[in-house]
């Protein structure tokens, strides 16, 4: 792994984070006589797409190499179509066992 490979979590958490900042414009604080409110103020027009999903799915071993399966060609599908001369996204893709038991987890569920 060369030392760009390894920087390009750090870069998606950065562009990442800058992207979503973005997108919030600021905060308006109000009282509707019952008690204080709190809104976020989002732009209307963002012009950058960016996401972050986790997820902790219960998923057999069958399911799990399905689903690495589908991410794996639907980035190939847009890694094909992508033509040089458009903006450039980074993409990260992740599934693992989840081999962690903590204390806040096991209240949740």
């Amino acid at each position: 792994m060369n030392y760009k490979t390894r920087l390009l979590p750090l870069f998606l958490f950065v562009t990442l984070a800058q992207s979503l900042a973005r997108v919030v414009q600021g905060v308006v604080y109000s009282h509707d006589g019952q008690g204080p409110r709190m809104r976020l103020v989002r732009d209307p027009d963002p012009r950058t797409v960016a996401i972050e999903l986790w997820r902790e799915l219960h998923l057999s071993a069958a399911d799990a190499a399905a689903l690495a399966d589908e991410l794996r060609a639907l980035l190939h599908r847009f890694e094909s179509r992508t033509p040089k001369a458009r903006r450039r996204y980074l993409i990260h893709a992740a599934i693992a066992p989840a081999n962690y038991r903590s204390a806040a987890l096991a209240k949740a569920e």
